[in-house]
């Protein structure tokens, strides 16, 4: 939460943030968000992707579209799996 505010309160120059992660729990914790992260980024490039293509007047039954679709479709499945702890 506050990593955002940082970013948001008339921020100008870069943030740099370092994170202390202790081991066992903590670490796994941290490696499972640091994962989920990079499956969201992921999901939002393949959404602009997506938008992109419909914005140039590909239709959405175009196979680039469905391409797309199932990539993220694949993608939101692994992030419920992240969520599951194990």
């Amino acid at each position: 939460q506050s990593l955002g505010r940082f970013h948001r309160i008339n921020s100008q120059e870069p943030v740099n943030v370092t994170y202390i992660v202790g081991g066992g729990a903590d670490a796994e914790n941290y490696r499972r968000l640091q994962a989920k992260k990079q499956v969201a980024d992921e999901i939002r490039r393949l959404d602009q992707a997506e938008v992109d293509l419909l914005h140039s007047g590909i239709d959405g039954t175009d196979e680039r579209v469905k391409n797309l679709r199932s990539e993220r479709i694949q993608l939101h499945n692994e992030l419920e799996r992240l969520d599951q702890v194990p």
